[in-house]
This record gives C-alpha cells, structure tokens and sequence, in this order.
C-alpha cells in the first residue's frame, strides 16, 4: 500500500516495530490519560496501550512530517485492522470477547476488525481522519475486504446517558440479520 499525503499529513502502514511503538504510545494518551481507561500494569509502567492483538494486526498510521521535535515526523492518527484470513492463523478477533461472531465468520469473503482507533486531540479537525479513511479504502481494495466489523466505545457505563447514539445505531446502522453478532451472555 503507498502512503498518501495532504499537506504535513501522511497515511500509511506501520512497517517497523517503532511505528507500532508509536501508535501504543499515542493510545496510551488517548485511551488512558485523557478518556481514563483501565490500565494493565504492562499499560501503566510502559506507557504504552498494548495487547496480544497487536503482533497480528496492521496499524495504519497518520503522521505529520513536520510536527514532532525538531520538525520530524510525529504519528497523531491511527487504526488497527485485523483481516479475517489472518485471524484463523492466529489468535482470532479482539471482538469474539464481547460477542458472538458466529455470522461474520462463516461469511464467505475476507472480513476485516477495525478498532484501537485514535487521533490526537489538535487533529481532530484537521483532515486525519478523512486520511485514515481513504488509507482503509485502499487497504480493503488491496485484500478484496467485503465486510468491515469491530467493537466501539461510547463514553461513560450510564445507559441513560448513551440512550440516543444507541437508538441511532440500532435504527440506521444494525447489520442485516445474517451477519449480526450478538453480544454474548456474559456481556
């Protein structure tokens, strides 16, 4: 996959262990420090959002070219994918622990779990998500991606107070019957 620019943005594929490095880092900020989520020791000692999934996954990255110090490149974008042929290889999907995937995984064509999805706070308007998504585009056109899955997160645990982005989502984006997961019993 060739990267793509605009402006001091660039989307690309992590290719070292220094750009997944990298991405780990920038979720440690978004996830932990600034939305509060649960640490593991691992997470809180290395200041990194980490978990067994990473080895398999690819990262997509958003990286300003000129941002970091002394003007070097610096992620402030990314998106973990985990393609459907991969999974089977290895240890399965992130999302088979909060859900029965039991349709999505006797679908015929690869599928792919998108998650671990963050932007630095300055960079929220400026264009890198619009990037991340024309980096997914050409991921799922490069696997031949028919069906794209992954869990997501509302803010808070009050169900009152995310009554309405779930009515939206249950009213205008559920998935058709048979490829629905369903949340299993212990969730």
């Amino acid at each position: 996959m060739e990267p793509l620019q605009f402006n001091s943005l660039q989307v690309r594929l992590a290719n070292c262990e220094a750009d997944i490095d990298s991405a780990q880092a920038l979720r440690y900020r978004i996830f932990h420090e600034e939305l509060g989520a649960t640490q593991t020791p691992h997470d809180g000692s290395h200041r990194r959002d980490v978990d067994p999934f990473d080895a398999w996954c690819d990262h997509l990255l958003v990286i300003d070219l000129e941002a970091g110090s002394a003007g070097r490149p610096c992620v402030v974008g990314t998106y973990r994918m985990l393609r459907g042929d991969i999974a089977k290889a290895a240890s399965g999907f992130y999302s088979t622990g909060e859900f029965d995937l039991g349709p999505l995984l006797t679908y015929p064509g690869e599928i792919m779990e998108l998650g671990r999805s963050c932007i630095e706070a300055k960079y929220r308007r400026r264009g890198a998500m619009q990037l991340l998504w024309a980096g997914i585009a050409e991921y799922i056109a490069l696997y031949d991606v028919q069906v794209m899955f992954g869990c997501g997160s509302l803010h808070g645990t009050d169900p009152e107070e995310v009554r309405l982005p779930l009515a939206y989502l249950h009213h205008f984006h559920r998935a058709p019957d048979f490829l629905r997961p369903r949340a299993l019993d212990s969730r």
